[in-house]
């Protein structure tokens, strides 16, 4: 049976480093689950030097294209906010959620990973907002209500240990 999960799920909004954060959190837990491979070298990509700044150029790169291809599908609906005298990007939960989406397909289609895949099969929203797994999406705003409950925000930075 499918859920209804639209509701008034869209009146939270991310900056692109939340709903960042909230990937790295959902793929995160995900991984604890599965101890699946693809998903833990795919997390290991999305971490974050002590500057913010990924060990990848391009993954970053990666994640602002799925971004600017959710905001210019669903331009109508884009929100630019003042943020310290510059113009921040706004998603919704469910923008955020399909960037995530974006951004796991173009992992997907670099490594051909059916474990990412997998994962990605339960992830699709369809059109009317019902979710092909509730469960997954479910799991995505509690990602997202524990980066946007952090105060301060602690980012997804990589921790050496000697």
């Amino acid at each position: 049976m499918k859920t209804q999960i639209k509701e008034h799920t869209d009146l939270k909004v991310l900056t692109i480093d939340e709903a960042y954060d909230a990937m790295v959190d959902y793929l995160d837990k995900y991984y604890d689950r599965t101890n699946s491979a693809d998903i833990g070298d795919c997390v290991s990509d999305l971490l974050l030097w002590a500057d913010g700044k990924s060990f990848d150029a391009a993954v970053q790169e990666d994640w602002k294209e799925s971004v600017d291809k959710i905001l210019k599908q669903n331009s109508a609906q884009s929100k630019q906010v003042n943020n310290s005298q510059e113009q921040a990007k706004i998603l919704t939960l469910h923008e955020a959620y399909n960037a995530m989406i974006g951004y796991l397909e173009g992992f997907c289609e670099r490594t051909n990973s059916n474990e990412i895949r997998t994962l990605l099969d339960d992830m699709h929203l369809l059109i009317n907002g019902i979710s092909t797994n509730p469960a997954a999406f479910i799991e995505w705003k509690e990602s997202v209500d524990k980066i946007l409950k952090q105060n301060p925000r602690i980012r997804p930075y990589l921790q050496l240990t000697k």
